[in-house]
């Protein structure tokens, strides 16, 4: 995961993930909730993406598709590997 630099201070933000969507879908559920993840600076609280420099902003964005592919993949995967354990 890439640290992204609060814009007012320069420290690394933390994304606030979890909740509903990790307890309820396990490692898939992970994924998406950081995918949709609000982001935190120790200093600052709590920030919204539009406070990012277009460049962070278009980074962010990359880093939530990795994260929603990643969960579209895993959840493919488990689906196929259930399937060929049914068939065995």
């Amino acid at each position: 995961m890439a640290d992204y630099p609060c814009p007012h201070c320069e420290k690394p933000v933390t994304r606030q993930a979890g909740g509903r969507w990790a307890r309820a879908f396990g490692l898939v559920g992970v994924l998406i909730s950081y995918a949709f993840a609000k982001y935190e600076c120790a200093e600052h609280g709590a920030l919204e993406r539009k406070d990012f420099s277009p460049e962070i902003q278009s980074k962010m964005r990359m880093g939530s598709m990795g994260f929603i592919i990643g969960a579209v993949v895993l959840f493919i995967g488990v689906i196929v590997a259930l399937v060929a354990l049914q068939s065995m």
